[in-house]
């Protein structure tokens, strides 16, 4: 028994999904630094949609990223896409001034301590194949070699 604000809701919900899914790819090809085919420098210079090029010109500007509430992808995953694809930030967000110096040391050491109690934490390459690849893991002396 549907009606039409079910139906306009859930086509709401998956326009908006599907979007924020097409930026995110379209993100990767579009900042690429490739131009050794029309392919690629057809990416560099596309048009984009609006919301994409919206969020490019907040990170750029000064490191913002945005979440939209229904995104399956994390600021996290957005950063990693626009650093790893060459787009950086030209300066930093207005709110750093607030902290001190001293406090804003203090809350990167936290986080520095915090990744490296994870990565320590953090099985080697060979064991998690390992433990969870079912495949024998054997070391060479050019690095580590996977047996099937």
């Amino acid at each position: 028994d549907w009606r039409d604000a079910d139906r306009d809701e859930y086509n709401r919900q998956a326009e908006l999904e599907y979007g924020l899914i097409r930026d995110f790819l379209i993100l990767h090809y579009k900042a690429s630094e490739r131009d050794d085919s029309a392919f690629w420098r057809y990416c560099r210079s596309m048009e984009i949609p609006a919301q994409l090029a919206h969020r490019m010109a907040l990170f750029s500007g000064n490191g913002r990223l945005i979440r939209v509430q229904e995104d399956i992808f994390a600021e996290s995953s957005w950063l990693q896409v626009l650093v790893g694809q060459g787009v950086m930030p030209g300066g930093h967000h207005a709110l750093a001034h607030l902290l001190e110096d001293g406090d804003c040391q203090r809350f990167l050491s936290k986080i520095h301590g915090s990744i490296r109690a994870a990565v320590q934490a953090m099985p080697s390459h060979a064991d998690y194949v390992a433990r969870h690849c079912g495949a024998s893991v054997r070391l060479h002396t050019s690095g580590v070699g996977i047996a099937l």
